[in-house]
């Protein structure tokens, strides 16, 4: 599947193409396209928008490939994740779900806590280290401070593009890491 990169003007392969879509009544719609031709396609409730943005950052800069993205890539659909407990598939069951996709839910939490309430940052690290011990979850080592940065520049970059979409805009990106 071919993206191009808007502001290098490249083109190149890439897994998966997300698209978050704003509509005239101020809904937002996620589609994600995978290379083997399938897709899937969901309405956003409040604040999934910014969140799904984040699991984009936070994934990325990670190369995290058993998250939210990895497992669509593997054939879930996005209204799997928003289904009761007890019926969704095996593989986003959260009996037994990737422990990566529970330690990426913890980095986004936090991540949108830190960005829309403004958390004091450097205290992080700490805050997730203990989250994740509490649930039995080795911290990732690929999650340095330069990392957590680059996420952070990433998250907010992409929220602000989501705040400027005017109806009907779109913002296409690549996930390439999987």
């Amino acid at each position: 599947m071919s993206y191009i990169d808007h502001k290098s003007g490249s083109t190149y392969l890439a897994v998966m193409i997300a698209t978050w879509t704003s509509k005239n009544n101020g809904d937002y719609y996620l589609s994600i396209n995978r290379r083997d031709g399938t897709s899937t396609y969901s309405k956003l409730h409040a604040n999934l928008p910014d969140h799904d943005l984040a699991h984009y950052a936070v994934e990325k800069n990670l190369q995290f490939k058993n998250a939210f993205f990895g497992l669509v890539n593997a054939g879930v659909d996005i209204t799997d994740f928003m289904m009761d407990k007890d019926k969704k598939p095996p593989i986003i069951h959260p009996d037994t779900i990737h422990p990566e996709a529970i330690t990426t839910e913890h980095i986004v939490n936090l991540l949108q806590l830190e960005f829309f309430q403004n958390i004091d940052q450097s205290l992080y690290i700490g805050q997730l280290r203990s989250m994740l011990e509490q649930a039995s979850l080795p911290f990732p080592t690929a999650l340095t401070d330069e990392k957590i940065q680059l996420i952070r520049e990433d998250y907010h970059q992409l929220s602000l593009q989501l705040r400027n979409l005017k109806p009907v805009d779109k913002i296409d990106l690549p996930i390439d890491w999987l």
